[in-house]
Formats: C-alpha cells, sequence, structure tokens
C-alpha cells in the first residue's frame, strides 16, 4: 500500500535517484529540481510515495487558497494545484498513480479546497488517462505547452469520498 513520506536527509537520495522512463523525460522535471523548487514556494506539500518503505515516486502538491500570492486573474480560487506527480519508471503500471491519486483526493478535501487543478504534458496519454479517471477534465486552455485538467467541487466530493474510504489516515 502506497504511503506518503516526509522527506529527510536519510532518505532524500533515493527518493531524488528515481526516474521516469525515457520517452517521459521531457514531461516532468527530475525529482531534484522539484525539491529544490518545492523551498521556494508557499504552501507546498512534498513527498515521497513508498511501498513498504520501498520508495517509487514523489508527489508535489500547493495548497492555492484564496488569498495566495501566485495566483494571477485567470487562475481559480481556493484550489488545490497538483504541481508533479512522478511515479518511477520501472514501477509504473502497478496501480501506483491510482493508489498516489487516492491520497492527492485525500489531501484536497483535507485542505476543504473546491477543485484541483494540473497541467499534464499533451503527449503523456498515461497520465491524461489517469487524470481523467479520477474526474479530471481538459479545459482547452495550455500553459507552456501543458494542456489544463481541472476537477470541479461535485465530482471532487464524489471522487473524493471514494479516495477517503481507500485512504483513511493516510498523511
Amino acid at each position: 500500500m502506497l504511503q506518503p513520506v516526509r522527506l529527510s536527509e536519510e532518505n532524500l537520495r533515493s527518493f531524488m535517484d528515481l526516474r521516469v522512463r525515457e520517452p517521459q523525460r521531457g514531461w516532468i522535471a527530475p525529482n531534484s529540481e522539484t525539491i529544490a523548487q518545492a523551498h521556494y514556494k508557499r504552501r507546498v506539500y512534498l513527498r515521497g510515495l513508498a511501498d513498504s518503505k520501498h520508495p517509487v515516486g514523489l508527489l508535489s502538491m500547493v495548497d492555492f487558497g484564496s488569498d495566495h500570492r501566485d495566483l494571477t486573474d485567470r487562475d481559480p480560487r481556493n484550489v488545490a494545484y497538483l504541481w508533479r506527480l512522478m511515479i518511477h519508471g520501472d514501477l509504473q503500471g502497478r496501480g501506483y498513480g491510482s493508489e498516489a491519486m487516492q491520497l492527492v483526493m485525500r489531501k484536497v478535501l483535507d485542505w476543504g479546497r473546491t477543485s484541483l487543478q494540473t497541467f499534464v504534458h499533451p503527449e503523456n496519454g498515461t497520465a491524461i488517462r489517469l487524470y481523467e479517471r479520477f474526474g479530471l477534465e481538459m479545459t482547452g486552455f495550455y500553459d507552456d505547452g501543458e494542456a489544463e485538467m481541472v476537477l470541479s467541487r461535485a465530482d471532487l466530493i464524489a471522487v473524493g469520498a471514494a479516495a477517503g474510504r481507500a485512504v483513511r489516515g493516510a498523511h
């Protein structure tokens, strides 16, 4: 069962060393970059993802409450932003992405946010299908070559309730 793990001096290298498959490398930043950038963003939730203490991936989210300083006029308010989700290339296809999305849904509900937003490389069909299974929809908006996907409040409550049952107590 996938668990979120706080990064520490002891486990940092093992999460930094995880890599996506070769064709995916241009679609998501390396974990080392995500970890470094997280220290300069407000309200970041950054966790390693582990199965029985074995590193599997990395999850980073941003809590964009209505008062977040980085919001633009176009940005929705009271939104949780799935910044990056990566599963190690050798471990993809084993259900870890779905388990990670259950953790994402639980976190969004814990934060009390009304929607979930992410951006995805348009050629990353695996990620797009994963996000669609959890109710996210393409908006037609692109930023820096990536497609925006959003989950509305009504869908968030329905999907999140199911996710909450699956990951009760995960932090």
